[in-house]
């Protein structure tokens, strides 16, 4: 943050391009095997700062695109625009603000697209060209040294556009509440939110109108946290959550998470394992999630120029009456593995592999909004920022 009575502005540029290969399985109900195609991608993006007083303000734009050599896939075009906010309301109290628009065209199963909003959740089916819209805002108070509260509130919009008949255009809110007690090494604190999706109607060429609904739930959460040394830190949390779909009632239903981590001078590894409700606008439904995860990282050499990371993310969704029909599910495997090289402070050298599998079940073959797909990725990426090292 700048000096009283000072303010500083600041700007960073950034691009970046790929070559790589992908491997990806045709959807559920066609004969035709896995189609490999080469693909090109290119990135791009500009960021100003401005450090006040009292505040820090950031803007941010960038597009991504990716064409397919052989057309096995849609090209994928991409823009982002990020605003943001840090505000320090007084000694005790700060407030961030936030809001991000996205115009979209992402093509089945294009996990290679990183501005994919659902790189690690379940992928809708279809093609997927969009407008989308995020505003957020979190309130913290630091009653004293050991109590703190918080709030946060997030409303997000989405929009099919184009040639995208029989879509819906959905909508989300959610509010959480938090209060923390924190000792010497250990946290404990009580988390709540509700939240309500509303799917709007949509009509399917060829087939009846579908009538739009909402969905409503309501999540607390009891954790507690401990720093065993420096560098390990646990955390677990058991709760309870209720969901809410027309002719359809979840809940109380047994809810938690369970994180073990260690993080010592660039070096991370992490464990999760969580059970939860959250709303998704791109699928189109409150989606219970089951998912576990683990992560890890590690640099290399002296100034650590070299660095090796991985994760592998396991996840069940299940959305009950998703699009007023019957309930569907969705189970995601993702692996990742790359390695970096960054000789200075302004390239990066990358070398990357993924991949994704992604099953669906419906009670009524045919209807889930679930893409069944499994691909392969592997790519080479460039990157440069200016100015180096910001």
């Amino acid at each position: 943050m700048a000096r009283q009575g000072h303010a500083q502005l600041g700007y960073r540029l950034f691009a970046g391009s790929s070559i790589g290969i992908s491997d990806t399985s045709s959807p559920a109900g066609t004969t035709a095997g896995p189609q490999p195609d080469g693909f090109v991608m290119a990135r791009a993006g500009a960021q100003l700062d401005y450090a006040g007083r009292l505040a820090q303000d950031r803007a941010a734009y960038s597009f991504m695109a990716t064409w397919w050599l052989r057309g096995t896939q849609g090209s994928s075009l991409t823009h982002i625009l990020n605003l943001s906010s840090v505000i320090q309301t007084s000694a005790a109290t700060q407030v961030m603000l936030g809001a991000s628009a996205t115009l979209s065209q992402l093509s089945l199963g294009d996990t290679v697209a990183a501005a994919n909003p659902q790189t690690f959740g379940a992928i809708p089916a279809g093609t997927q060209e969009f407008a989308a819209f995020d505003a957020y805002d979190i309130f913290a108070w630091q009653l004293n040294s050991a109590w703190r509260l918080d709030q946060m509130l997030d409303g997000r919009l989405y929009r099919p556009i184009g040639d995208n008949p029989g879509t819906a255009q959905n909508e989300s809110l959610v509010l959480a509440l938090g209060i923390a007690r924190t000792w010497l090494r250990d946290q404990a604190g009580l988390r709540t939110r509700v939240g309500v999706i509303e799917i709007g109607e949509a009509a399917p060429a060829g087939a009846p109108v579908i009538p739009g609904y909402k969905s409503e739930f309501a999540e607390a959460l009891l954790s507690w946290r401990r720093d065993w040394t420096p560098t390990w830190t646990s955390q677990l949390g058991a709760g309870a959550f209720v969901l809410h779909v027309p002719g359809t009632n979840t809940g109380p239903t047994p809810s938690g998470m369970a994180t073990v981590s260690y993080r010592n001078t660039g070096q991370e590894i992490e464990l999760r394992v969580a059970r939860t409700v959250d709303p998704n606008v791109y699928v189109g439904a409150a989606l219970e999630r089951d998912l576990v995860s683990l992560r890890a990282a590690l640099p290399i050499g002296r100034w650590q120029a070299f660095h090796l990371d991985a994760m592998a993310d396991l996840e069940h969704d299940s959305g009950a009456g998703t699009l007023g029909g019957p309930t569907s599910t969705a189970d995601i495997f993702f692996l990742q593995a790359g390695a970096s090289y960054q000789p200075g402070n302004m390239f990066m050298f990358r070398l990357q592999y993924m991949f994704r599998d992604q099953f669906s079940a419906s009670a009524a073959p045919g209807t889930s909004p679930f893409a069944v797909f499994r691909q392969q990725t592997a790519m080479f990426t460039i990157e440069a920022h200016y100015p180096a090292g910001v």
